[in-house]
Parts: C-alpha cells; sequence; structure tokens
C-alpha cells in the first residue's frame, strides 16, 4: 500500500511538471507574438513616415514650379526634405534613402514608393510598401493616409487610394 500512496505523488508532481511546462510555453508565444507585431507596427509607421515626408517636399515643390513632381522627377524633392540637398535639380540619392528604395530594402523606410501625378500635375499620389509581415501598402494624397491605423493592414490587402 505505501508504493501506491508514492507512485500517486510521483504522478502528480509529473502532471504539474508537465502542465507546468504547457503554462510557461503559451506565456512565451504570447510575449512573442506581441514583440513582432509591435516590430511590423514601427515598421510600418516608419514608412509612413518617408510618405508623409514626400507628401510635404510635394506641397513645397508645387509652390515654385506650379505643378507636382511625379516618379520620373523625383529627384528635385530632394531640395525640399533634405537640409544639405541644395541642388534645384535634387538630390535623388537621397530621397531614395530618405523615403525607401527596392534597392535597399534593408536600410529604406519602405521597401518601394511611387509617387503618381495625375491631373496633369495637379495632384498626386505616392505608395509605398512597408517592410512589416503583410507588406502593408500605404497611399499617401494631398488630403489622406490610407490605411490611417496599422490594424487595418491585412495579408493580401489590395490597396486603394482615398
Amino acid at each position: 500500500m505505501h508504493d501506491g500512496t508514492k507512485t500517486i505523488k510521483d504522478m502528480k508532481k509529473v502532471i504539474i511538471l508537465f502542465l507546468s511546462i504547457i503554462i510557461i510555453y503559451i506565456i512565451y508565444k504570447a510575449f512573442v507574438a506581441a514583440g513582432n507585431h509591435e516590430m511590423d507596427k514601427s515598421k510600418y509607421l516608419r514608412c509612413t513616415k518617408g510618405l508623409t515626408t514626400l507628401r510635404v517636399a510635394e506641397e513645397m515643390y508645387i509652390v515654385k514650379n506650379h505643378r507636382y513632381a511625379d516618379n520620373e522627377h523625383r529627384e528635385m524633392l530632394g531640395m525640399y526634405m533634405i537640409p544639405n540637398c541644395k541642388n534645384p535639380k535634387g538630390c535623388e540619392k537621397a530621397v531614395e534613402e530618405y523615403a525607401g528604395t527596392p534597392y535597399r530594402p534593408s536600410t529604406s523606410l519602405c521597401q518601394d514608393f511611387e509617387i503618381i501625378s495625375l491631373n496633369n500635375g495637379l495632384d498626386y499620389q505616392i505608395t509605398g510598401t512597408s517592410p512589416d509581415r503583410y507588406n502593408c501598402k500605404i497611399c499617401v494624397t494631398p488630403k489622406a493616409l490610407f490605411p490611417y491605423d496599422y490594424k487595418e493592414c491585412k495579408k493580401d490587402m489590395i490597396m486603394t487610394c482615398p
């Protein structure tokens, strides 16, 4: 009878140990998931910052040139974005590094970006891709940013500019 009680106590210890390991694993996965979400959100915010910086440069560019810069002339926005850029023809390398480029995605704020000129240069859309897990597509116009909140980014999301 003494052996049976010892066996039950040993089984209880094994079950408690097993349940403890499962609980620790669940807590670990929760922390990892929360950290990944914050890292993705940070990447999204850096990309939106780069694209909205381009928006500010576009608004300064139109005052002097009476039209917005398009993708072909985006290097001319450098003069309005980067303090050390004094060239009226712009600073292409600086603009690429400031907002993003497909050639150096590890150091870019966005994986890519494109400026689309609309209405004969009187309007524009700036689109870019955030380097987060969803590759969130972002659109900036003179009036709006879409998606406004990272919660709206989903896998295989089709971006439409407002």
